[in-house]
């Protein structure tokens, strides 16, 4: 098994935290170090996909939305996350963590 891509790790995270999990829960859950799942947390809490609470995090509506469309892309291609260009991989992430109204 090779490296994940960062759009992969994103939706871990957002998956984990769908009823509401304790941050060291999602870093083994995930397979995280602390360093990088802070680095995680705070991009997905600043574009709103995550949010903390008394020490759980939870996936918002945003982030929700953003695992359906996650789902969906995956689907497009057969599941197989390795046959996905690296370069949409990062399209993809980049893009999906805009704002509508940052646009």
């Amino acid at each position: 098994m090779g490296r994940r891509h960062k759009i992969d790790i994103a939706a871990d995270i957002i998956t984990l935290a769908m009823k509401g999990v304790k941050k060291t829960s999602i870093v083994y859950m995930a397979n995280l170090n602390f360093t990088i799942f802070g680095q995680y947390l705070k991009l997905l809490s600043e574009k709103g996909f995550v949010e903390v609470d008394n020490g759980l995090v939870y996936a918002t509506d945003r982030g929700i939305d953003f695992l359906v469309k996650y789902k969906d892309l995956m689907h497009f291609w057969g599941g197989a996350k390795d046959d996905m260009p690296q370069s949409l991989n990062g399209f993809v992430f980049s893009h999906s963590l805009k704002r509508e109204d940052d646009v």
